[in-house]
């Protein structure tokens, strides 16, 4: 009878603990798939395990899961089910009271999660590597919001348990803290360790080593790691997202919008997932795919967010008055939190847009208050300052449009050297167009001479418009203060005669009469004269110079031209 009961016994031991292994290696399978962003299977699998087996490490997993998917309120309830069961079963394990802390720090009570952890750790007298672990890795969980993590003392309890222990997740979470800290280095060598230990989880390590080598601008490096993760495993979705992102940086929106739907079709395939690729979508310059996934979507989801990605979508494929409806729809939904000045932006560079002359004073006036308001709040996404310059100099309003140019250049801190081409034409041209005053014109030399510094012989006009607005001053009487604009134009301008041919021509002509007149170097005259005939053997200008230099006469007046 004793050995039939004892055999029992050890049956019973055997199907109990082949069962903990069943529920353990479903419980990684869940977080495998919260790693590799299929959420809902993730949170079908955990769900069930609670439910099949409601132990305090189950309950905690699910708790995790439903922390890093930002459900604070259900992780706190879940977390609390689970202090209960190990309260009942006088466990030591600590899981749910350091996810409890975990939750504080997500609402960044650092302060009041750092007591709880702190308890915990007096509590364990700091033996159960796990624990340390698991409170260090919560340090780690939120890398965006200062407020709730800290790294240094992530890495401190991390090491604590790695003299007790070495585990390859331990390794993850260290390289995790010193990723927020921007120590690549020291975050390599715990990833490298980490898969030194346990290739298991190579996807998942090498993607994170590919976001380290991006964040040190080593793209090669990024995309090898990127290539390599998806090697390891070509169902890890966040490794194509990753990779998305580098053909992003590098403009090849073609193959990130491939990527983006692979990682669509891997990741989850609910709408809160769709709504992620619409966002990556976007971001590849994928507009057509983006809006019809929104589209799809919109009735369904909540998030108004949607509306502005159809907003902003509509804009890029040229569709600027169904734009302005979507976004404006976005901001009637939206919190003031969620609204961007990019949204305004959007808005006014789409009512610029509208090819419609007979409201266009008004979609004007709309685009240069919707894009002030973007600029008042300090959206940085499109150089606004730019547009609306653009806009006043083909309206004629030159004095604007230099101002608004003036502010690009201020507001920025490397402006761009066009600005200053820009800015310098559009005072030329009040000076010229408007104003006729020499001021006016001293502004004109000293903008085009800021656009000669930065772009040299690459920009000959630079040079020429210096020398018509120091021509415009001197008036009916040269003086020879144009003279060294015009050398610095000719040196420039013959290396692309053909060109340059309109102006050079001008140039010539003016050298020549002014050589005729002026100083009285009829060779000098002939010399320049001749040059605008071999660029234009019928000038008129040039041949009646020429004959002037055998009969004295006034050759005639050239005319100051504008810029094009």
């Amino acid at each position: 009878m004793n050995k039939i009961v004892k055999s029992l016994s050890v049956a019973l031991s055997l199907m109990v603990a082949v069962s903990l292994k069943g529920v353990g290696q479903a419980a990684q399978e869940g977080l495998k798939y919260l790693d590799a962003e299929q959420f809902s299977k993730a949170k079908t699998t955990l769900e069930k395990l609670v439910q099949d087996a409601p132990t305090e490490e189950n309950h905690f997993h699910l708790g995790y899961y439903q922390l890093n998917m930002g459900e604070l309120n259900a992780a706190k309830v879940t977390f609390e089910k689970g202090v209960a069961i190990a309260t009942a079963n006088k466990s030591k394990m600590y899981l749910n009271q350091i996810g409890l802390g975990a939750v504080k720090l997500a609402n960044k009570d650092r302060a009041g999660a750092k007591a709880d952890f702190d308890l915990i750790i007096k509590e364990s007298k700091s033996k159960n590597p796990d624990v340390l672990f698991r409170i260090g890795e919560a340090y780690t969980l939120f890398p965006e919001c200062k407020d709730c993590n800290d790294p240094a003392e992530a890495v401190r309890l991390i090491d604590l348990a790695m003299e007790k222990k070495k585990d390859a997740n331990y390794y993850i979470a260290k390289g995790d803290a010193f990723y927020i800290k921007n120590d690549g280095g020291p975050a390599m060598t715990a990833y490298e360790n980490a898969i030194a230990l346990n290739a298991t989880n190579a996807a998942k390590i090498r993607t994170r080593m590919g976001k380290l080598w991006m964040q040190g601008k080593l793209y090669p490096d990024a995309k090898s790691n990127y290539e390599k993760a998806i090697e390891a495993q070509p169902t890890f979705a966040p490794a194509y997202r990753q990779l998305g992102d580098y053909y992003v940086t590098f403009q090849k929106y073609d193959k990130a919008a491939e990527m983006f739907k692979k990682y669509l079709e891997l990741a989850d395939t609910d709408d809160a997932a769709k709504l992620r690729y619409a966002k990556l979508a976007f971001t590849a310059k994928d507009f057509t795919n983006a809006l019809t996934t929104l589209n799809e979507i919109k009735d369904r989801v909540q998030d108004p967010i949607v509306y502005r990605l159809i907003g902003h979508s509509l804009f890029e494929m040229g569709k600027p008055t169904e734009a302005i409806a979507q976004i404006k729809d976005f901001l009637s939904k939206a919190t003031a939190d969620r609204i961007l000045g990019m949204d305004y932006g959007y808005i006014g560079r789409a009512y610029a847009a509208i090819e419609d002359p007979a409201t266009k004073v008004s979609n004007d006036s709309l685009a240069y208050l919707n894009m002030e308001k973007a600029i008042s709040m300090k959206d940085s996404s499109f150089n606004y300052f730019g547009k609306i310059g653009e806009m006043q100099f083909k309206a004629k309003n030159y004095a604007k449009a230099a101002n608004a140019y003036q502010r690009s250049i201020e507001a920025s801190r490397k402006a761009s050297p066009n600005d200053y081409f820009y800015y310098a034409n559009a005072v030329y041209m009040q000076a010229s167009r408007v104003s006729k005053d020499s001021t006016s014109y001293a502004a004109a030399i000293k903008a085009w001479g800021k656009v000669a510094e930065i772009f040299g012989d690459s920009s000959p006009n630079a040079f020429y418009y210096q020398a018509i607005s120091m021509r415009s001053i001197e008036g009916q009487t040269p003086t020879g203060r144009a003279l060294p604009y015009y050398e610095s134009f000719i040196k420039a301008a013959t290396k692309d005669a053909t060109k340059n041919k309109k102006n050079l021509i001008d140039t010539y002509n003016y050298l020549g009469n002014y050589n005729l007149l002026i100083t009285k170097d009829t060779m000098k005259a002939t010399e320049y004269y001749n040059e605008t005939l071999k660029l234009d053997a019928a000038n008129a200008d040039a041949t009646q110079g020429l004959a002037s230099l055998a009969v004295p006469t006034t050759p005639s007046p050239i005319a100051v031209p504008a810029p094009k």
